[in-house]
């Protein structure tokens, strides 16, 4: 694949392979551009800032290009920009696979664009998250992605105006593989509820029943059940008396592969409640639960440590013989440095130990970041040596069991 690169580092990009790469200078957007029209499949402007004239040339070079990758992260595109995208995607002739508008200040998804994503055959992946989109826009992409001509599977709302209507985001989620919509406002019971109600499976029959997309096929048997295999719910306020919804979503979704509550409030009692939903995902391959209070612990140092969260997690590592992949890194777990005691931390790090020891199919345990003191990490260590790889930032404080702390990055996740 020819690629036309052009991204803003003041350290430089260094030789990249099979790439042609243009230095971030002035002229350097026009450049990229003529090697787009020279058949180049794919462009990465990140953090590259477009001006009117930049979008204006973007916009043609796209209506006559065989682009199928568009990257344009940070790059401050704007109302604008966003327009000429949607004028590329309403053409017949598009190639575009993936579309990436992340942080560009975008406000108002236009008619056009918001169509363009509707018709466009090839479209497959959208990433808008961290723009300020007005709430109308939000919902008129949502209702363009569940329409019966969209094939786009990969769909990325992540910060993306803090508002979502529940039943509007379900009309998406029930044709979308892979929906990221955490770092949101919180949602109401009744608005989960709603939610969870527009994820109810349909009869095969029914004209609202899911279509496959990007190669998944549906189910034989009816009923049929909504597409969505990996779902994102990151700081999005969820608190242990919510995990009843997120267990619904489990209930309705049975395909789910990758889970993502990452930087919520789920304590002891929530986690206890979720692994008895988790008993029944029978394709739970990736579990992202960092940055929760799983043991009862608040940062800085408030509450009660208790076992039993830990507990019921080691019984579904153990029993959920899908599941991979497990992220309990930042969730306090450990007692830290204390010259008073030189035992392990408390019990709840071992049973997760042992069950990871017992599951033959388990692939990446992450726990780093947990305060753990000397001894657990001298435990920890020991372990390791026996399945994978250990990493540790500092033996006091970071522990990692079969994997380094950056290489659990859900694939899936990504256009």
């Amino acid at each position: 694949m020819s690629v036309a690169a052009c991204t803003h580092e003041p350290g430089g990009l260094g030789p990249l392979r099979a790439r042609e790469v243009v230095k971030a200078a002035a002229p350097t957007v026009a450049e990229a551009l003529a090697r787009v029209e020279d058949g180049a499949e794919e462009l990465s402007l990140h953090s590259v800032k477009l001006d009117t004239q930049a979008a204006m040339l973007l916009g043609r070079c796209l209506r006559r290009s065989r682009l199928v990758r568009l990257l344009l992260p940070n790059c401050d595109a704007r109302d604008a920009g966003a327009e000429c995208i949607g004028a590329a995607l309403c053409d017949p002739a598009c190639c575009l696979e993936h579309v990436d508008i992340s942080t560009n200040c975008v406000t108002m998804l236009s008619p056009r664009f918001v169509d363009g994503v509707a018709r466009c055959a090839t479209l497959v992946g959208l990433n808008v998250g961290q723009n300020p989109l007005k709430r109308s826009s939000v919902a008129a992409l949502c209702a363009a992605v569940g329409r019966d001509g969209c094939h786009v599977a990969h769909l990325d709302l992540t910060s993306a105006g803090g508002w979502y209507n529940p039943t509007e985001l379900a009309a998406a989620a029930r044709r979308v593989a892979v929906l990221r919509c955490g770092s949101n406002s919180c949602w109401s019971q009744p608005e989960a509820a709603a939610f969870v109600a527009a994820l109810e499976p349909q009869d095969s029959g029914s004209k609202d029943a899911p279509v496959p997309r990007a190669g998944k096929a549906c189910l034989a048997s009816a009923p049929v059940f909504t597409l969505l295999t990996a779902l994102d719910l990151t700081s999005s306020c969820l608190g242990s008396g919510d995990v009843p919804f997120v267990n619904e979503v489990l209930r309705v979704a049975p395909r789910l592969e990758q889970l993502c509550l990452r930087h919520n409030d789920i304590d002891a009692d929530g986690l206890v409640a979720l692994c008895s939903g988790l008993q029944d995902a029978a394709h739970l391959v990736g579990l992202n639960l960092s940055s929760n209070p799983l043991a009862g612990i608040r940062l800085p140092r408030a509450g009660q440590y208790t076992e039993k969260g830990l507990l019921a997690l080691a019984t579904t590592i153990e029993t959920v013989r899908s599941l991979q992949y497990v992220d309990v890194s930042r969730c306090c777990l450990g007692l830290g440095n204390n010259p008073f005691y030189d035992g392990e931390d408390h019990g709840g790090v071992g049973y997760l130990v042992d069950a990871v020891k017992r599951n033959v199919y388990m692939k990446h345990l992450l726990i780093a970041n947990n305060n753990f003191n000397a001894a657990t990490v001298r435990r920890l260590r020991t372990v390791a040596r026996g399945k994978g790889v250990f990493d540790s930032d500092r033996e006091t404080d970071t522990a990692v069991v079969f994997c380094p702390a950056s290489s659990l990055n859900y694939a899936a996740y990504a256009p």
